[in-house]
């Protein structure tokens, strides 16, 4: 599958056997002595709908991922039980490896996003050169590619300049794609396949002249719910659908909202999108669990002017107790694991509280801790400009 390290296949799991369909030019040698290793069977794709109308007994299905020609395979003497698969909410909730691995994924990534932006502030306009918005994705893809264990990008990157930046799933192509110049906003959303892990990010950044009020107060609608967001504390058996809100809040208050899910659940090293976790307004039965990750990406978009969203992959945590906790439940957080700076220049610090200053300088010291030792010293020094505090008006 295109940005994702797995092919299209169906797999029976029974009490003595698994059973695997896929087209055997998709399975090298070593592959083929993994599953051999682990008495895994190979069958062709297609021969999955005749071994299913081969069994007997209890079939357990997830409705929402077996289509109807694998439904009605299915015998008539069979007894059929829907549920949500328990391979899928197991591979949700990341154990301490899988979490570690982000973590290092998060840091070649914040690296490679270092430098596409200095070389985008310094460089990529000098002597009268001409950017687009293919330009730009090939150059933050050729800095990805110089990161260690990084094998894809996790997704199509979304490089929105001005008002394409407000087509929610925007994708450039060569034959189609606009002009950037250095001005304007400019929306950049991207990720990584590593073999540690799956990233994704989008940083909206002002590229020159001056910035208009809205604009200002668009971006830090959209940073005050990013925050409220990552700095939520909730009961277990929440769900994200409870949180939702509070992405949104501000730019509620404003008049103002957003149509995409403000977060979705991230595979470690698999899918970039996938569930069962969600942070939206469906109503998801499906509560957020230690070790789940999702994405933080409110956003506002203007039709024709510009796009701004702010997205890092933040996981679910135990939260640490309060004296003023006054019932037995247990509470849970969020730690943010993406590393990379924010534009403060599009900041209107007018509405921002002391809190959401302070949690942002915090952020930006530890992005500087963690990735500077990893940069060239005239990186660094750029960095250390990025990361700088801030203070209230």
């Amino acid at each position: 599958m295109e940005y994702n390290p797995v092919v299209i296949s169906y797999v029976v799991l029974e009490a003595d056997k698994c059973t695997l369909f896929v087209d055997a030019n998709k399975v090298d040698t070593v592959a083929q002595n993994y599953l051999d290793f682990n008495n895994i069977d190979i069958q062709p794709y297609e021969a999955v709908f005749a071994y299913i109308a081969g069994l007997s007994g209890t079939v357990i299905y997830d409705g929402a991922r077996v289509n109807e020609a694998l439904y009605e395979a299915i015998p008539e003497g069979c007894e059929k039980k829907e549920t949500k698969s328990p391979i899928l909410i197991d591979k949700a909730k990341k154990n301490a490896v899988e979490l570690e691995g982000e973590r290092l994924a998060m840091k070649q990534d914040a690296v490679a996003l270092t430098r596409f932006f200095k070389w985008l502030e310094e460089e990529a306009f000098a002597n009268g050169k001409t950017q687009t918005e293919c330009t730009l994705a090939d150059q933050l893809h050729a800095f990805r590619a110089m990161g260690e264990n990084f094998t894809d990008e996790s997704f199509g990157t979304i490089a929105g300049y001005q008002g394409n930046g407000a087509i929610v799933h925007y994708a450039a192509t060569p034959d189609n794609c606009a002009v950037v110049h250095p001005e304007g906003m400019l929306l950049l959303d991207s990720g990584g396949q590593y073999l540690d892990g799956t990233t994704d990010i989008t940083r909206t950044v002002w590229l020159g002249g001056r910035i208009p009020q809205q604009a200002k107060l668009d971006y830090t609608y959209v940073l005050k719910g990013h925050i409220a967001l990552a700095t939520a504390r909730f009961p277990r058996g929440t769900r994200g659908n409870q949180l939702d809100a509070l992405a949104k809040q501000y730019m509620w208050a404003a008049g103002i909202t957003y149509g995409h899910g403000t977060g979705h659940g991230v595979g470690h090293f698999l899918g970039c999108h996938e569930g069962p976790q969600n942070v939206r307004t469906d109503n998801n039965p499906t509560a957020l669990e230690v070790g789940h990750i999702v994405s933080d990406e409110p956003g506002i978009y203007r039709t024709g002017k510009w796009g701004i969203r702010t997205e890092n992959l933040i996981t679910v945590i135990p939260a640490k107790q309060t004296k003023a906790t006054t019932t037995e439940d247990e509470w849970l957080a969020f730690e943010t694991l993406t590393l990379c700076f924010y534009d403060t220049n599009l900041i209107e610090m007018s509405i921002m509280t002391e809190e959401e200053i302070d949690w942002l300088n915090a952020y930006h010291v530890r992005v500087y801790k963690e990735i500077a030792p990893l940069l060239n010293a005239d990186e660094a020094k750029y960095l250390a400009r990025k990361c700088a505090a801030i203070e209230l008006e």
